[in-house]
């Protein structure tokens, strides 16, 4: 009886855990194909080096996911970048697997 109860507990604590975790839709090996190719030379030149540095500077815009996505789809409508929304949600599971882990 009492080994009953616990495996229930457990699989309730389980599935409360899973419940918890938000798995990000897209594919961040695309994404980071796509990033590289059409948004790092513009972080390049704007911020230095890679580029890297708009995501873990102090006063960063960006303490989302909505405003990740939302950052993303700007600069892919300000720039005429024409990414997909599915290019743009492996863009953003990228970066939030890179650099934001939300």
């Amino acid at each position: 009886m009492f080994k009953s109860i616990a495996i229930l507990l457990l699989l309730a604590g389980g599935s409360a855990l899973a419940q918890a975790t938000t798995t990000l839709p897209g594919n961040s090996a695309l994404g980071k194909k796509l990033y590289q190719g059409r948004c790092a030379a513009c972080h390049a030149s704007q911020f230095g080096g890679d580029g890297s540095v708009i995501f873990v500077r102090k006063g960063r815009h960006v303490h989302s996911i909505k405003g990740l996505y939302r950052q993303v789809g700007s600069c892919n409508t300000q720039l005429t970048r024409m990414l997909s929304g599915s290019q743009q949600q492996d863009i953003v599971k990228y970066l939030d697997d890179r650099y934001y882990k939300f």
